[in-house]
C-alpha cells in the first residue's frame, strides 16, 4: 500500500504523463493525415462562420490550459520553479509549431485562422480557470540571467 508522500508522487506523475501525452496526441494530429475534411462543417454565430477545425482548436486548447491549471489549483506541478510561465511558453510553442510544421508536409496546410483558434483556446482555458478558481494565478517573470 502506498503512504501519504508516496500517493502525491505518484499523482503527480500520473498528472505529467497525462499531460505530455496530450501534448504528443497534439503533435500527432498536426502532422497525421486526417480522410476527414473538417472545413466542410461550420458552425454559423450571426454573421460569423466557423469551421469545426477551428472549434476543435479552441476546445484542444482551452482542456490543455484547465488541466495545467486544475493541477496547480490541486498541488499538482508539471516544471520545477515559474511552473505558470514554463507552461504558458511550452503552449504558446505548441500552438506556434504545429501550424508552422504543417507548411512543410505535403498533405497538410498551415492556416492562419487555426493559429488564431490556438491563442483563443489558449486564451479562454486560462480565463475559465480564473473564474471558476479560488486561487489566483499570476504570472512571475522568468528569473534573471545575471
Amino acid at each position: 500500500m502506498l503512504r501519504g508522500a508516496e500517493k502525491g508522487t505518484m499523482r503527480e506523475k500520473i498528472y505529467r504523463i497525462i499531460f505530455w501525452l496530450g501534448i504528443v496526441s497534439v503533435i500527432a494530429v498536426a502532422i497525421v493525415p486526417l480522410k476527414v475534411n473538417l472545413y466542410k462543417t461550420t458552425l454559423t454565430v450571426g454573421s460569423f462562420k466557423f469551421h469545426l477545425d477551428q472549434i476543435l482548436h479552441v476546445g484542444a486548447y482551452s482542456l490543455i490550459c484547465i488541466y495545467f491549471f486544475a493541477g496547480q489549483y490541486y498541488g499538482l506541478t508539471l516544471f520545477k520553479g515559474n511552473s505558470i510561465y514554463k507552461f504558458l511558453v511550452v503552449i504558446l510553442f505548441l500552438a506556434i509549431i504545429t501550424e508552422l510544421i504543417q507548411l512543410v508536409i505535403p498533405y497538410r496546410t498551415f492556416n492562419f485562422f487555426d493559429l488564431i483558434a490556438n491563442a483563443v483556446g489558449i486564451f479562454l482555458g486560462i480565463l475559465v480557470m480564473k473564474v471558476f478558481s479560488k486561487q489566483k494565478f499570476t504570472i512571475s517573470p522568468p528569473p534573471s540571467l545575471h
